[in-house]
C-alpha cells in the first residue's frame, strides 16, 4: 500500500480529503473539511462578513469575497447604500478574480505537473511571479478605479503573454483552434511547449483508463442557472448534508473547466473517443487557461465579464451569489435577520467534484493500470486535473 499526502495552505483548518483506491473499481472518498463559517458570522453586518472573506480563505480570497458581496448585496436589495458603491466597481473585482484564477491555475500546473513531466521542479522564478501576481495588480487597480486604465491594460497584456509563452512557447491560438483529436496528436508531436508536453504524458496513459463512456464518468456540468435551485438548500435544515456532499436534481455534477469548456468544438470531438476520458480532461484544463487572457482584456476594456458571476434574490433576507472561480462554481447564500446574518452557507467546487458518487470517483474506478506505479500517477493525473483545493491523501494497493 502506498499513501500520498499534499498540502495546500489556507486560513481556516479546513481538513483534508481522503481518497481510498485500494479496492477497485470501489472508490472512497471522504473529507474532514468543515468550514464552521455560521458560528463565526452569526450576527455580523454584510460589510464585516465581506471584510473577512480574504482573512478566512488565502486559496481564492478574491472569488469568496465577490460570492459573498453578490449574495449579501441580493439579500439586501437596494438597502445598503455602501454595499451599492461598491456594487459600481464591479469590473474591477471580476477582474481580480479572473487574476487569481490565472495564478491558481497556473500554480498547480508549477507545482503538480511540470516536476511529473519533466522530472524536476518548475523553475523558482516562475514560481515567484505566480506567488505574487495578485499583489502587483494592486496598484494597476488603483489606477483602474481612478479611471486610469492604461496600467492595468499593461498588466494584463503581460499577463497574457506571460501564459502565451509558458504553456504554448507563444502559440496559444495554434491549441485553442483545434477541432479534432487526430489534429490534438498531430499538434503534440509538433510542438515544443509545455502543454504539449503535458497532454502527451497524459494521452500515454490513456491505456490506464479502462472504461468507454466518458460522458457518463463527467455528468452534466453545473451551470448559473442553478444558482435558484441550490440557494434554499444552502441555508435550509439540511444544510451541513447537502455542502458535504451536494447533488442538484439528487445527482452529482461536475463544475469548472468542463462545464465551463463543454461546447469548445475540440471538447466535442471526444464523443467520438469515450475511452480518452483523462485526455478529455486535461484538454478542458488547458483551454481553459488559455481562455483567461482574452477574458482579462475583455473585462479591462470594459466589456461584460465572459465568466460566470450570478445572484439570486430570495424571500424574507435571502440572498445567493455565485462566482466561477479557479476550480469551479463558488456559491455563497445568506438569509439575513434585522440587517445581520442570521444563517450562511457556502458550497465549494471541491465539494462538487469530489462528491464520493461523483465524476472524479467514477473516473479513479476506472483505472485498470498494469502495476502499482503506473496505477498511482494515473490516479494524481485524475486527481491534479480536477484540482482540489485542500489536502488529500491518496491511498492505493
Amino acid at each position: 500500500m502506498m499513501g500520498l499526502m499534499q498540502q495546500r495552505s489556507t486560513r481556516i483548518p479546513e481538513g483534508e480529503l481522503a481518497i481510498d483506491c485500494r479496492a477497485l473499481p470501489e472508490v472512497r472518498i471522504s473529507s474532514s473539511r468543515g468550514f464552521g463559517l455560521q458560528k463565526m458570522l452569526a450576527g455580523k453586518t454584510p460589510q464585516q462578513a465581506i471584510g473577512l472573506m480574504p482573512v478566512l480563505f488565502s486559496v481564492c480570497g478574491y472569488a469568496h469575497k465577490e460570492a459573498a458581496r453578490l449574495a449579501l448585496g441580493a439579500a439586501l436589495g437596494d438597502q445598503d447604500i455602501a454595499l451599492a458603491q461598491e456594487r459600481e466597481q464591479r469590473s474591477e473585482q471580476q477582474l481580480m478574480v479572473l487574476v487569481e484564477s490565472c495564478r491558481e491555475s497556473l500554480l498547480r500546473l508549477m507545482l503538480d505537473c511540470y516536476p511529473a513531466v519533466y522530472g524536476k521542479s518548475a523553475p523558482v522564478d516562475t514560481l515567484s511571479f505566480l506567488g505574487g501576481l495578485c499583489q502587483r495588480f494592486s496598484p494597476a487597480l488603483t489606477a483602474f478605479n481612478g479611471q486610469d486604465s492604461r496600467a492595468c491594460s499593461r498588466m494584463v497584456a503581460a499577463l497574457g503573454d506571460f501564459v502565451r509563452n509558458l504553456l504554448f512557447a507563444g502559440d496559444i491560438e495554434g491549441f485553442t483552434r483545434l477541432n479534432s483529436i487526430p489534429g490534438l496528436l498531430r499538434w503534440c508531436q509538433l510542438s515544443e511547449c509545455f502543454a504539449a508536453d503535458l497532454l502527451t504524458t497524459v494521452s500515454d496513459m490513456s491505456s490506464c483508463v479502462s472504461g468507454d463512456d466518458a460522458n457518463a464518468v463527467f455528468g452534466r456540468g453545473l451551470m448559473s442557472q442553478d444558482l435558484a435551485g441550490i440557494a434554499p438548500v444552502l441555508i435550509g435544515r439540511d444544510a451541513a448534508g447537502f455542502i458535504a456532499r451536494p447533488t442538484l436534481n439528487d445527482s452529482p455534477v461536475n463544475t469548472g473547466c468542463l462545464a465551463r469548456q463543454q461546447q469548445h468544438p475540440l471538447m466535442k470531438s471526444f464523443s467520438l473517443a469515450p475511452q480518452l476520458a483523462l485526455l478529455q480532461l486535461w484538454c478542458a484544463r488547458l483551454l481553459d487557461i488559455a481562455a483567461m487572457p482574452e477574458a482579462l482584456k475583455g473585462i479591462s476594456a470594459g466589456a461584460p465579464a465572459n465568466w460566470a458571476f450570478s445572484a439570486h434574490r430570495g424571500l424574507g433576507g435571502r440572498g445567493s451569489g455565485l462566482v466561477d472561480a479557479a476550480r469551479g462554481a463558488l456559491v455563497h447564500s445568506v438569509e439575513l435577520h434585522a440587517g445581520r446574518i442570521h444563517r450562511y452557507g457556502i458550497v465549494a467546487p471541491t465539494e462538487w467534484n469530489f462528491h464520493p458518487q461523483g465524476w472524479v470517483a467514477r473516473l479513479l474506478g476506472q483505472i485498470d493500470a498494469p502495476s502499482p506505479a503506473l496505477t498511482r500517477q494515473a490516479m494524481l493525473w485524475v486527481i491534479w486535473g480536477a484540482d482540489p483545493c485542500v489536502g488529500f491523501q491518496l491511498e492505493v494497493q
